[in-house]
C-alpha cells in the first residue's frame, strides 16, 4: 500500500504558499509583467484542493490500516484454528490414513524400515 509522505505534502504546500505570496507581491510589476495565470488565487485554490484531498487520503489510509490490522488478526487466528484442527484430524485417523485426503491433508508415506540383517553365526 502506498504511504502518504508528510515531507512531500509539506514541501508542496510551502511552494504553493510562496508562489501565491510572490504573485500577490509582484502582480502590478510593469517592468517584468507576469503571465496572466500567475495570480495568488490560482495557488490558494490549488492549496485548498490539495489540503482537502490530503485529509481524505489520510482518513482513507487510517481506515485501510485499521481494516488491514483486523484482516491480519483474523488471518492469524484462522490459520491457528485450521492448523490445530488438522493436527486433531491426523491424531484421530493417523498420519498414514487415506481419509486425510478428504480434509485436504496429504497423508504421509510409510517408509520402509531398515532391513535387518541376521548376525553371522560363528
Amino acid at each position: 500500500m502506498a504511504e502518504l509522505d508528510e515531507k512531500i505534502y509539506s514541501k508542496l504546500n510551502t511552494k504553493l504558499e510562496n508562489m501565491g505570496d510572490g504573485a500577490e507581491e509582484h502582480h502590478a510589476d510593469t517592468e517584468n509583467p507576469l503571465p496572466p495565470n500567475i495570480v495568488k488565487a490560482r495557488y490558494t485554490d490549488a492549496k485548498d484542493a490539495f489540503d482537502i484531498q490530503w485529509g481524505k487520503a489520510k482518513d482513507a489510509q487510517t481506515l485501510a490500516n485499521t481494516e488491514f490490522d483486523k484482516y491480519h488478526a483474523l488471518l492469524k487466528t484462522t490459520e491457528t484454528m485450521v492448523s490445530n484442527d488438522q493436527k486433531l484430524v491426523k491424531g484421530i485417523y493417523g498420519i498414514y490414513n487415506e481419509k486425510l485426503r478428504d480434509y485436504g491433508i496429504k497423508p504421509e508415506k510409510k517408509r520402509p524400515g531398515r532391513k535387518r540383517t541376521t548376525p553371522p553365526t560363528a
